[in-house]
């Protein structure tokens, strides 16, 4: 972090400075050659004696360099204003999304006698909504439901869950009984598959950094590797979906349509990864790419592992163990199921996976999926904490586990784990705090854009009050 840099460069010398810009651009133009290319020389050569002195070459190499490792290079830097000294301030972009200020003193000589990297001032946030009630800021972000639309909203706090339903009727807002209503899941499945994943490792059957491709008995296109922490985490780098492709005679009359997707099978797994496996290298310095095909390979290879079908193996590890008697990776068979409705108002169908229902297609209710963020609050449940574990820095304030995201690692009292999962018809929003034993799910049968945005704002304002109430 930032803070623990800002530690040996802030001296400046007591002479007659000033603020003439054309020595600044130069000094600033020579910072970022030598900054981004690890050479230094030229810009230590701009200290003055007393600086020098005062800071050896060697010492600033240092700081330049672990300021670098954290940071990255500077993709930008631009005037900001003067300090209380009138001193220039620097507005200056890092790699890794950072933000600072660059405080540079100059003498006459166009010397630098002073430098320091300062934490970039943060606008005050508006927690007047901290003083609402939950129910108040639900209805106030509720307007933008779609007619029918609905959300299911529980409030946890430790042994205790506060139950919240509103629907859109006619454009109107009213409450719900809809806590055992069940909503379609989208890409929370991956939760799912990713806690099996811990469960073998907690198994002793495999280690996280074993080869997916270990229970395969052929090679893998172009010799590709996956490790299983790789799939879990999103960083193998695998495409979202396959292309459409034919394999043998059972699937010779496939449309390249949906329908290909919704039957993929361990057939045509096996001829993708065989025949068809690639990476998307380019995508890499992003750290995450989402992958349905990578979720598949590791429901598939748990399966092997455990030599059950995946629907089993979710059912017996997960669903009734931690008493999830509602949920579901397939299509639901009775009607609780609250039907899905696009921007228009028309209902969307509900279709059954076959080998991506290790990523999306589920069903669940608030009752279950609250009882599955109590349960992680378990610290002795061994299985749960290993899934919670970080495995992938993705920035410095957002890091990845087993398929959950964690933001403000570094922080226990502001660290909350969760999952944002969208679906043509669904959208949903699962956090907790391990801390505090605090959390919320949100659950919706809609996901117009109008509808995210919306709960970007509400699942924001519902996590601060329990986080800091």
């Amino acid at each position: 972090m930032m803070k623990k840099i800002v530690l040996a460069v802030v001296f400046f010398c007591c002479v007659n400075l000033f603020g003439q810009q054309n020595q600044y651009d130069n000094l600033i133009t020579v910072f970022i050659e030598d900054y981004n290319t690890s050479d230094y020389d030229d810009f230590y050569r701009l200290f003055s004696d007393a600086l020098q002195k005062e800071l050896p070459a060697v010492k600033a190499y240092n700081f330049f360099a672990e300021m670098k490792e954290k940071l990255g290079n500077i993709k930008s830097m631009e005037f900001y204003g003067l300090d209380e000294n009138n001193l220039a301030l620097y507005k200056t972009e890092f790699e890794s999304e950072d933000i600072m200020l660059l405080n540079l003193a100059v003498n006459t000589e166009g010397e630098l006698v002073g430098f320091r990297v300062i934490n970039f001032p943060q606008e005050q946030a508006d927690l007047s909504f901290l003083e609402q009630s939950e129910e108040e800021i639900i209805y106030e972000l509720a307007v933008n439901l779609p007619d029918k639309g609905q959300l299911a909203i529980a409030v946890i706090d430790g042994d205790e869950v506060k139950y919240i339903g509103i629907k859109k009727d006619r454009n109107k807002l009213k409450p719900v009984e809809n806590k055992d209503l069940l909503f379609g899941l989208g890409n929370f499945n991956t939760i799912f598959t990713a806690t099996l994943l811990s469960e073998a490792i907690t198994d002793k059957k495999i280690n996280l950094s074993d080869l997916a491709n270990s229970y395969f008995d052929f090679p893998f296109k172009d010799s590709l590797q996956f490790s299983f922490a790789s799939l879990a985490n999103n960083s193998s780098f695998l495409p979202v979906l396959p292309e459409y492709f034919e394999t043998d005679q059972k699937v010779k009359n496939k449309q390249a349509d949906d329908s290909f997707y919704y039957d993929f099978s361990v057939l045509d797994l096996e001829s993708y990864l065989r025949n068809r496996a690639a990476v998307d290298s380019l995508e890499m310095f992003k750290r995450q790419r989402f992958s349905f095909i990578g979720f598949a390979l590791l429901g598939e290879s748990l399966s092997r592992i455990y030599q059950k079908p995946y629907t089993e193996l979710v059912q017996d590890k997960i669903f009734d163990k931690y008493g999830l008697v509602s949920t579901t990776v397939q299509k639901p068979k009775n009607k609780r199921a609250v039907k899905g409705y696009d921007a228009n108002g028309k209902e969307i169908a509900i279709h059954e996976f076959n080998l991506f229902k290790t990523a999306t297609g589920g069903y669940s209710n608030l009752t279950d999926l609250s009882k599955f963020v109590q349960a992680q609050f378990n610290y002795e449940n061994q299985v749960l904490k290993l899934a919670q574990q970080p495995t992938l820095i993705i920035t410095s304030d957002f890091w990845s586990a087993l398929g959950w995201k964690i933001i403000h690692p570094e922080d226990a009292r502001r660290s909350v784990y969760f999952s944002k999962a969208i679906d043509v018809g669904y959208s949903n929003y699962i956090g907790f705090s391990l801390q505090q034993k605090k959390g919320i799910v949100v659950l919706s049968n809609s996901s117009t854009p109008k509808l995210l945005d919306a709960l970007d704002e509400l699942t924001y304002k519902l996590m601060a009050k329990q986080l800091l109430m």
